[in-house]
């Protein structure tokens, strides 16, 4: 449990950015059972799912996704699909193209 008084779960780069960015899945799941915003915009635009994708964390792409994540959102750099495309990351740019196909319009 998240010691309330001392922790934000979404603060301006929050924990599940952080845990997005260093590809800690079990980390996301944690602060997302206990009240972490899947779609939180932090620092630069980015939400985790954009953080995830730009390193390339499948593991975390896909609890974001399993938890509700915009894939359609779209910052300076494009969505986490454009992101992944552009870095290379075929496999997950594949996942991220099937769920922007069917929830984007």
């Amino acid at each position: 449990m998240l010691v309330a008084s001392l922790y934000s779960v979404d603060d301006s780069y929050p924990p599940l950015q952080e845990a997005a960015a260093r590809g800690q899945a079990d980390a996301a799941r944690l602060l997302l059972d206990n009240g972490a915003q899947v779609n939180h915009v932090a620092d630069f635009e980015n939400t985790p799912l954009n953080t995830a994708a730009s390193y390339g964390h499948m593991g975390v792409v896909r609890i974001l996704l399993e938890r509700g994540a915009d894939v359609c959102y779209g910052r300076p750099g494009g969505t986490a699909g454009d992101i992944a495309r552009a870095r290379g990351y075929k496999e997950l740019a594949e996942l991220l193209k099937t769920a922007e196909a069917t929830k984007c319009k």
